[in-house]
């Protein structure tokens, strides 16, 4: 505006104004404290269903039969494999003396005749060796496989020892009976049979049927003293032992899986909630 005395421009005190300068700082609310956190659910303990103890028990027993069929399996397959004599025979051999007239092995049921062919322990067995050789080398010996009915009807009457027990040398007697009114070698019953001095051997291709063995010195006289060999060829142990085998795998697969089901940790129950 003009000084009306001077006539100068004066400025106006309504329109002047400051310098601009720093804006004074923005004071910086204090932080608000944390929230505690919420205490840890604890956790719920470990349910058993009836379920998962069953599965558990079963498979435990699946396990011992799966141990039971893999230890089975594996003796079979050892003995095929490492008890055969060089003409692939599964074989025993004991001593046995009795002051009887005959040595005898009775009753071996090879299956009825009427049975499937794969059923019959005659299939499984193959040829059946037995070899006797006499304790004094001069003696004459005479060894011969019969069905058991003839067999008993030749000794009826006759006093003679049953091995009844292959693991033992044994022999039960008879308590009564004299000597055969037929000397061995003239009976027509026998299937198989062989006599003479020195070791004697009979092999017999196996028969459903009940079968019997008999032992004697050549002319029926009184007491028998041999070293006897029995053996089998057995062609089906190889399969008998992988049967088991496999089974024995199958098995403890499936004991695994019922253990693995029974143990599975189940999932932990919500806590509540108020």
């Amino acid at each position: 505006m003009t000084d009306p005395e001077t006539g100068s421009n004066v400025a106006s005190p309504e329109t002047s104004e400051a310098p601009p300068g720093p804006a004074p700082p923005t004071p910086t609310p204090p932080a608000a404290p944390a929230a505690p956190a919420p205490p840890a659910a604890p956790e719920q303990p470990r349910r058993w269903s009836g379920w998962k103890i069953t599965s558990i028990v079963f498979g435990a027993l699946l396990a011992l039969l799966a141990v039971g069929l893999l230890a089975g399996g594996g003796v079979v397959m050892w003995a095929d494999r490492t008890q055969r004599d060089a003409q692939g025979y599964l074989s025993a051999s004991h001593g046995y003396q009795t002051s009887t007239y005959a040595l005898t092995v009775e009753g071996i049921n090879l299956g009825d005749t009427g049975a499937p062919s794969w059923a019959l322990p005659s299939k499984w067995l193959g040829t059946v060796r037995i070899r006797v050789t006499p304790v004094n080398p001069s003696d004459r010996v005479f060894v011969g496989i019969a069905r058991t009915s003839a067999q008993r009807r030749y000794l009826h009457g006759v006093k003679h020892a049953e091995i009844t027990d292959f693991g033992s040398t044994h022999v039960a007697t008879t308590s009564i009976g004299g000597g055969p009114s037929v000397a061995p070698t003239r009976s027509k019953i026998w299937t198989v049979s062989a006599s003479g001095t020195g070791p004697q051997t009979v092999r017999w291709q196996t028969q459903a049927g009940s079968w019997s063995v008999v032992v004697m010195n050549a002319n029926g006289s009184r007491g028998v003293a041999v070293s006897a060999n029995a053996g089998a060829t057995v062609p089906s142990l190889i399969w008998i032992a992988s049967g088991l085998l496999i089974a024995g795998g199958l098995v403890l697969m499936l004991a695994i899986l019922f253990l693995a089901i029974g143990l599975r940790r189940p999932k932990s129950a919500p806590s509540p909630t108020g």
